[in-house]
């Protein structure tokens, strides 16, 4: 494992490189309860379907990015997994430092701005 550190802006570990020469297509996949909560007040999952249960075309998705970007409580929920879950580059949308043990091979980029700004840094 490999620690992460940033400055709130674009260091990281094993820090990736976008060479873009198309339009960036940006896509969103996720998973809402019926009633359309992500997650509970908490900030937990608990809800989700333990590993096993239908996936709903997440692989197929995954398979048809090139990176995955994500708020820094989904990031810190996914370090609590058994095992990292993303052979793509992930980028995670952060105002604060983050000091994370990230595991080995990971591929972990922090950015801070407003969505937009970061797909516009990603093309």
């Amino acid at each position: 494992m490999s620690r992460a550190s940033d400055s709130n802006s674009t260091s990281a570990a094993n820090v990736a490189t976008y060479p873009m020469t198309a339009p960036i297509t940006c896509s969103v996949f996720v998973g809402t309860s019926i009633d359309g909560f992500i997650a509970r007040r908490d900030g937990s999952l608990d809800w989700l379907p333990p590993d096993g249960g239908e996936e709903h075309g997440y692989t197929a998705f995954i398979a048809a990015v090139d990176a995955i970007v994500m708020g820094r409580g989904t990031f810190e929920t996914v370090l609590k997994f058994h095992r990292w879950p993303f052979q793509k580059p992930v980028i995670v949308l952060t105002t604060r430092e983050c000091n994370a043990l990230l595991p080995a091979g990971a591929c972990v980029e922090f950015m801070s701005g407003a969505p937009r700004d970061v797909v516009a840094r990603l093309a």
